[in-house]
């Protein structure tokens, strides 16, 4: 029997990459991540009005598709007359994550930070600072915890979590904050954080003040030593890919790397996961390379410098045997092998040039199989993400309009503190150095 896994997602650009991944769990054997009635085991965090739950609250469940104006998937979910993508219309009409959810959730499941409503600007939780304050108000933390314990109250001896972290605005605090809490209460078990990061638009003052977000985030989860993987949708270029111009589409891309990247915990757990990529508990940071479709003669994944990985190739017979002499030549390396990934009709169509199995070809039907492979590392190949985040830090510290922005809270950092950040990220950068 799989050991359990509890999710928590953690904002609103998290919950549209965790929609997606549930959405494509319907086809995935029982992984650990599910309770006795199939409910997503998780806990979702967003603002107030973030998504749609309208009608009754079932005994067992809450439907999400019980909205006044269903998108066209909702609509026809259980037609038998399906079609087998919903793209296009869903481009157009999809406003909250929840507007392509086909998934039942436990009614446990879901918290809101009331003092924020979605999308508007006159009251946004922007900073790392003011969201790592939002943990005790309101008795969310408390609420939180409760919550946490119940689930793991009703397991047999759970692996750990994995969490879907925004790490943009400020829920990336709040998140840190539930890190926190967690090492503390469950503090033998592995946490994996996958810092979820939208591309980055606004003023030049407000990009800043992302990129601030970014780089607190990656300090704090070092501090605590648990796993941290940063998933920042501009790295992800292909000529395979179209443009995204929605979350809704952005999000699918990153929610199939995390799919594909975790598929392995039905043969590998996150002990072990952890054992291998952070042998000495010093390197916590990991990178995750993605070729979509499958870069046979492209070995760029695979850099030397790593020092460890955990490979997983997706896909047809052919393409497996075409890619195992390659992987035969990884040292330090678990691969596995895995059909490849399912397009619901949820997913959004993101490719091109490929044809309805997921090759590089045309076709004029919908794409309903992409092969793909992931290899999540540790090692030198990262320092020059904790470069650029250092970079971030230093101009905080000296710039004073920026420390004013973060000053909100009760975490509000003043510049002993910014200088302290600073020093403790450059002492972990000289740990991938080495």
């Amino acid at each position: 029997m799989q050991r359990e896994i509890l999710t928590l997602q953690v904002g609103n650009y998290s919950n549209y990459v965790a929609t997606h991944f549930w959405n494509s769990q319907q086809y995935v054997e029982s992984d650990g991540l599910h309770t006795e009635q199939l409910n997503p085991r998780t806990v979702i965090i967003d603002r107030k009005g973030a998504y749609n739950i309208g009608g009754d609250v079932q005994e067992e469940a809450y439907d999400l598709r019980q909205d006044t104006e269903l998108t066209d998937f909702l609509e026809e979910l259980d037609s038998p007359e399906r079609k087998a993508t919903y793209s296009d219309s869903l481009k157009n009409q999809v406003k909250r994550w929840s507007d392509y959810n086909a998934i039942y959730h436990d009614p446990k499941a879901f918290m809101e930070l009331p003092q924020f409503t979605h999308l508007d600007p006159t009251n946004r939780l922007a900073t790392f600072t003011r969201g790592f304050s939002c943990f005790d108000e309101n008795n969310f933390g408390e609420d939180l915890m409760d919550t946490v314990r119940r689930y793991m109250e009703a397991t047999d001896n759970a692996q750990g979590f994995q969490l879907f972290l925004d790490i943009n605005d400020g829920f990336s605090g709040l998140g840190c904050r539930i890190v926190e809490e967690l090492v503390q209460e469950y503090g033998k078990k592995t946490i994996l954080s996958f810092g979820i990061a939208d591309a980055i638009h606004g003023t030049h003052g407000e990009q800043h003040v992302t990129r601030v977000n970014q780089a607190l985030t990656l300090s704090y989860l070092m501090e605590l030593d648990t796993l941290y993987l940063p998933l920042h949708i501009d790295n992800y270029k292909s000529p395979y890919l179209k443009p995204f111009t929605t979350r809704y589409e952005s999000s699918g891309l990153l929610a199939a790397c995390i799919e594909t990247a975790t598929i392995a915990k039905n043969g590998v757990r996150l002990g072990d996961v952890e054992r291998l990529l952070n042998p000495q508990l010093r390197t916590s940071l990991l990178g995750l390379g993605l070729g979509m479709p499958i870069p046979i003669q492209d070995n760029a994944l695979f850099s030397k410098q790593q020092t460890a990985s955990i490979t997983t190739v997706r896909g047809p017979l052919n393409v497996l045997k075409s890619l195992s002499p390659v992987l035969e030549t990884l040292s330090n390396a678990k691969t596995f092998q895995y059909d490849a990934f399912p397009v619901d009709p949820s997913f959004p169509q993101l490719t091109l040039g490929i044809d309805h199995n997921g090759m590089i070809g045309e076709s004029d039907l919908a794409v309903q199989h992409l092969p793909i492979l992931t290899t999540m590392y540790s090692g030198r190949p990262l320092e020059g993400y904790l470069t650029n985040m250092l970079n971030h830090l230093d101009l905080a510290r000296r710039d004073t309009w920026l420390r004013g922005e973060f000053a909100l809270g009760d975490d509000g950092k003043d510049d002993t503190q910014w200088l302290t950040r600073y020093h403790e990220l450059q002492e972990i950068q000289a740990r991938y150095q080495e």
